[in-house]
């Protein structure tokens, strides 16, 4: 491995350590419509594990 590899990889490492990676799961859900626009994807409506309506 090169060392400029090396040092990319540290960037990439160091920049995961220092700055973390944040996600969003979505609620789990049944009875839903969801619909894909460009990069991004929509849920409307369903009902949760527990049985909770959801109007989003």
């Amino acid at each position: 491995m090169s060392y400029n590899t090396f040092y990319l990889c540290l960037i990439f490492a160091l920049g995961y350590i220092f700055f973390g990676v944040e996600s969003y799961i979505p609620v789990g859900r049944i009875g839903h419509s969801s619909t894909l626009i460009g990069n991004k994807i929509y849920y409307f409506g369903g009902i949760t594990d527990v049985g909770a309506s959801l109007n989003d």
